[in-house]
Order: structure tokens, then sequence, then C-alpha cells
């Protein structure tokens, strides 16, 4: 099974049929709706769709934020040649405003930067711009400033409306694209609030301004994604994968959802197999620990959306087979100023978790934080988060190797409780180790502030007996001693129990039998 997780784009692609969406939500763990590409009017429409098939699968609503276009062309289209001058009119731009912000000698990127301009003379209402090669360029095509700050609101009156609707509806997500600073995340979220809902809000870095300012902006989100194909136009290509790395290491240092998106398997738009190069792009995706693939086009348009979607999975299984294999530096520590009692909580479990070798990390939570931090730690042990809350439920769906289990009144259900369901949900074994985090007292805490470790004993009593020793595994509690104190090597912790070898070395001193804190092992005379 799969760790790291994915996110499908709605579209037409996968809606040809239910049967083919039914089939991609179930290989997916997350779906976006694109509201640059959705009214208003189906929004809700697209929300309901996809809960009809399946209820508990988070929905990410993608708000369109200020995409400044060229309008108002005579014909509708412009035949340029390298050269051509074009006399650039406020009332060409979707967003008046923005003239305001442009400055001579700036560069212009029409069409996901397949035209480029400079601009060799501004005016009040007019710039005169210099086209630099040779294109068609069609009415509403996007336009891009590298090397101008745009003041705009990140939020329009059409967002603003679609936001309404899918908290109406139930979205679990919000990304919120363009995100130059901070103003844009506190303007969102402040607008959340008078709906009076708290819904986490991921931010979209794509322009000069979003990775000039990305640690303030990752510190003030729930997440990061770094959107490759507005990032590319706007700085050059060879820096991009170098600021793909810096994003996700310093969201997953502070416990952020860290998502790479864009051009993941662009090929198969049209092509029922990728490319090597996409191969490798995944791979280093693995290794950079990023939590979430996202893919767009290839889900929405493409014409092998399924095929596509199978593809990323068996890529993601396979790097981590090797990359699980990889010791881990147990020094690192993931950062939470808020509430950092439950961050030093989650590095202890990832630590005990890997010197025990535990099977399953469970989590008793309202708000799934425990489950994230733990998450960033790449532990080997499958995470749990146990809750009462549907919300909850859902959003931990897209945390790395996450899954969350719905268990009624959670808080008030003791520990010894919970592992029978954790036995049954996750088929595990006598001697799997199990770790439980929670706050303490039970229903009483309000931040996990404790953990305990559990071993699942076997249903039938097993008494190794091999003279002159004896070892009942009923009672054994693994604690090791025995092994550390026998000179001759005759105990042996070998998966998740004790076995005896060369028992007739023993000297019958018994300090095995002593030392053991269960009373465990019997030295027989004769």
């Amino acid at each position: 099974m799969k760790r790291t997780k994915i996110i499908i784009t709605l579209g037409p692609a996968l809606t040809r049929t239910k049967k083919l969406l039914k089939r991609a939500i179930a290989e997916s763990d997350a779906v976006r709706l694109n509201f640059s590409h959705i009214l208003s009017k189906d929004v809700q429409k697209n929300i309901e769709l996809i809960r009809k098939i399946d209820v508990n699968i988070p929905i990410i609503g993608d708000i369109s934020g200020p995409k400044i276009r060229i309008i108002n062309l005579s014909g509708g289209k412009l035949e340029i040649k390298k050269g051509d001058i074009f006399t650039l009119k406020r009332t060409n731009l979707n967003f008046p405003e923005v003239f305001d912000s442009l400055k001579l000698n700036h560069d212009l990127l029409f069409d996901d930067a397949k035209l480029k301009a400079k601009i060799i003379k501004k005016n009040k209402d007019e710039s005169i711009i210099k086209f630099l090669n040779k294109h068609i360029l069609l009415e509403r095509k996007a336009i891009s400033f590298p090397h101008t700050h745009i003041k705009l609101s990140p939020l329009s009156e059409i967002d603003k409306e679609k936001i309404k609707i899918a908290v109406k509806t139930g979205i679990d997500y919000f990304f919120l694209s363009f995100v130059n600073d901070v103003k844009g995340l506190k303007e969102l979220k402040s607008f959340l609030h008078s709906l009076k809902v708290n819904i986490p809000v991921i931010a979209k870095i794509e322009t000069v301004g979003g990775v000039k300012n990305y640690k303030k902006i990752i510190l003030n989100s729930d997440g990061m994604l770094v959107a490759r194909g507005d990032l590319g136009i706007e700085m050059s290509l060879v820096k991009v994968p170098i600021i793909q790395k810096k994003l996700v290491e310093f969201a997953n240092e502070h416990g952020k959802i860290s998502i790479v998106a864009t051009q993941v398997l662009d090929s198969m738009i049209e092509n029922p197999t990728p490319l090597r190069a996409e191969m490798s792009d995944i791979t280093m995706m693995i290794e950079e620990k990023v939590d979430v693939i996202m893919l767009t086009s290839e889900t929405s348009i493409g014409k092998y959306p399924l095929r596509t979607l199978k593809y990323l999975e068996r890529a993601i299984i396979e790097n981590e087979k090797y990359y699980t294999k990889i010791k881990k530096d147990k020094n690192i520590s993931i950062c939470n100023n808020i509430f950092p009692q439950t961050a030093v909580i989650a590095k202890s479990m990832y630590l005990n978790s890997e010197e025990n070798d535990s099977k399953i990390i469970a989590n008793i939570s309202r708000s799934g934080l425990t489950s994230l931090l733990v998450s960033k730690y790449r532990p080997r042990a499958k995470i749990v988060t146990l809750t009462d809350n549907k919300k909850t439920f859902r959003r931990v769906r897209l945390y790395w190797n996450t899954f969350p289990l719905f268990v009624s009144k959670i808080q008030m259900i003791p520990d010894s409780k919970i592992l029978p369901i954790l036995k049954n949900k996750f088929k595990l074994k006598p001697n799997n180790i199990v770790i439980i985090s929670r706050d303490q007292p039970i229903n009483k805490g309000k931040v996990t502030n404790s953990f305990a470790v559990y071993y699942l004993k076997k249903e039938k009593q097993k008494i190794i007996e091999k003279y002159p020793v004896s070892l009942d595994m009923s009672k054994c509690i693994l604690c090791n001693k025995c092994v550390s104190i026998c000179p001759f090597d005759i105990f042996k912790r070998e998966k998740g129990e004790i076995n005896i070898y060369n028992e007739k070395s023993c000297i019958k001193d018994k300090l095995c039998e002593n030392i053991c804190p269960k009373g465990a092992i019997k030295i027989y005379e004769k």
C-alpha cells in the first residue's frame, strides 16, 4: 500500500461515465475542484456528485485568485511578428488596476510564456510594448509579470460566492492561488471566519513574491503546494527544482502539508505510457518527502486518466520500497510553536516505534495534528487517527501514511478497548507492538500529552521448555533483560518474541530468573 497520497482533479475526462469516476476516486486520496473552470452554480453539483460516490473522500476547492488576462483585442486575436509594437491599454486587462503597477523595461509573458514582450514606454493609461517573438495571441490568454509586484485582492466577488457555496456543501480544504505574501492568506481566513467555519487553507506558491516570502507564507498556512506551472513562467525553469526542494523541506520541518503539482505525468494527457524523465521526477518527490502528489490536466482533460493514476501509484510504491529501507536521521525535530508539547510526544512516539518496530502508531485526536506531526518523521509503522469528528476523519486522509478510523465517543474509551479494535481492523498478530497517544486525563485534556506502548499477547499460552531453562511467553513483556544479562547468548529476541538457544551452556546461577520482572523464567536444578 502506498504511503504518499494522490490528489486527482475533476474534469470532463473523469466524468464521462459514473463507473470511470468511481474507479478514479477509489484509487485516489482526495479530489480537487478547479474553481477557474467551474461556474458558481456547478460548485454544489460537483461536490454532491463526489459525495454520492464516496462520502468520506476529502474535497479541495482551488480558488482561482487574480488570474490576469488580455481582453478587448480587435477581432479577438493578434497575429504577432518579432519586433512588433503594440499599445497595451488599461482596458486590455481584466483587472485594470494592475496597469498602475507596470513600469518601464518590465517584462510581460503572454499565454504561459509562449509570447514575450517588454515595456518600452509607459503613460498613465497606455503602455507601448515590443514583442520579442512570433506568436498568435488569443483573447483571454493569461499574462504574467515576472518583475512586477502586483497589488490585488486574492478574492474576487465570484471567488467569495463559490467559497460560500463550497462551505455550505461541505468542502474540506481550500487552495489559494498566487499567494505573494501573508496578507492574502489572512484575507481568506478572515472571510472564512465571517462564515463561522475553520477550514484548512493551503497556499499555492507560484510567483516570484511567493518564493521570496515562502517562510512566512508556509508558517501562516496549513500547508503549501508547489505549483510548478506558473512558477516556471515567472522564474527561470532551471531554478524550479531547487525551489521545490527548499519549499518541501521547510514545510516538512514545520509540520505543514507539502504538495507538488503540474506536469507530473504530462505526457499521458495524450499517450498511454509516461516518459522515463517523469518517472525520475516522481522518484525525486519521494526522496524529498513530499506528502501529496497532485494530478491536474492528466485526470481533468487527459485521454488516459485512470491509467495515469495507476502509473503514479505504482511509481510511488516502487520508490517507497527503496526509501523506507534507508537509515533515517533520528536527530531531526519537527517544529510546532503553537503545540510544542504535542510535537515532543510525536517525536518520542516515532523514536519508540523505530526502536521497537511497532506496527501501528494510533492517535486519539480531535484535530489530527498529532498524526500530521508523526507523519513528518516518516515512520515505518502505519499511522492511524482515531476520531469521532467527521471533518477530521476526512482531512487526515491527505496526511502521509495516515489512515482514519471513526469511533464514536473515542475520547471516553480506554486503551484496553481500543486495542481489540485496532487488532481486528488492521489484522495485527500476537507480539505486534502498538503505540497509542491521547490526552490525559481521559476526556478532560485538550492536547495530546501522553502515549503508551502495548505488546499484543498471544491468545494461547506458550511455554518454551529447554532443560534447564523454561520461558513462559504469556508472561513475557519483551523487556530484553534476560538477553542482556546472559553471557552465553541463551536468550535471543526474534520477530517480537524471545527464543532459547545454547541451553546446555547454562550454569544455573539463576541471574536471569531473578532479574525477570514478571517471573516468566524458571531455571531447574534437575
